[in-house]
C-alpha cells in the first residue's frame, strides 16, 4: 500500500487539496444553518478589537493540527493508526471500569456470569 513514494502525497499538499474541498462544501452548509453567524461575528469584532486576532490564531491552530495528522499518518502509517486509536480505546474503556464504577460493576458482572452458569445447568 503506498510503498513507492512517488504515489504518495505530500502532507502539506494533501492538506491543501482537503482544506480546499472542505471549505467549499461546508461555508454554504454553515451560512444555511447559521444565517445570523456572520452578522454576529461582525458585532463581535466591532465591540473588541481581540476576536479577529484570536479568530485566525484559532484557524492556524486547526491548520497545524491537521497538518501534524497528516505527517504522522505519512511516517507511521494509517493502519498502524488505526491500530493504536483502537487499543486507546480499549484502554480507556477499561479504565472507566476499573476507577469509575470500580468493584461494584466487578461484582455485577460476576453475579451475572454466576446467573448464567446456574441458568444453564
Amino acid at each position: 500500500m503506498l510503498t513507492d513514494e512517488r504515489d504518495r502525497f505530500h502532507p502539506m499538499a494533501l492538506l491543501a487539496h482537503t482544506s480546499a474541498i472542505s471549505a467549499l462544501l461546508l461555508l454554504p452548509l454553515a451560512l444555511a444553518s447559521e444565517p445570523g453567524a456572520l452578522r454576529h461575528a461582525a458585532q463581535l469584532h466591532g465591540k473588541d478589537a481581540v476576536f479577529l486576532p484570536l479568530l485566525l490564531l484559532s484557524c492556524a491552530l486547526a491548520f497545524l493540527v491537521n497538518l501534524t495528522n497528516f505527517i504522522i499518518s505519512k511516517q507511521l502509517g494509517a493502519l498502524t493508526l488505526q491500530v493504536l486509536g483502537n487499543f486507546k480505546n480499549v484502554r480507556r474503556g477499561g479504565g472507566r471500569v476499573v476507577w469509575r464504577e470500580g468493584a461494584i460493576s466487578l461484582r455485577v458482572a460476576v453475579a451475572r456470569r454466576a446467573n448464567t452458569l446456574v441458568l444453564r445447568h
